[in-house]
């Protein structure tokens, strides 16, 4: 949009007040190896 107004392809730039969402961060899970094995063992096995 900044590059359409720049060029004057467009007079207003309509978006250039919109604020962007924040990221949020979500937490890692993290598995012990027994788990892990687990995984592992039931989808071999199927």
């Amino acid at each position: 949009m900044k590059e359409a107004f720049y060029d004057e392809l467009i007079e207003k730039n309509l978006v250039a007040n919109v604020k962007r969402p924040k990221l949020l961060k979500k937490e890692k899970v993290i598995i012990s190896k027994a788990d892990f094995m687990k995984i592992l063992y039931e989808a071999d096995e199927k």
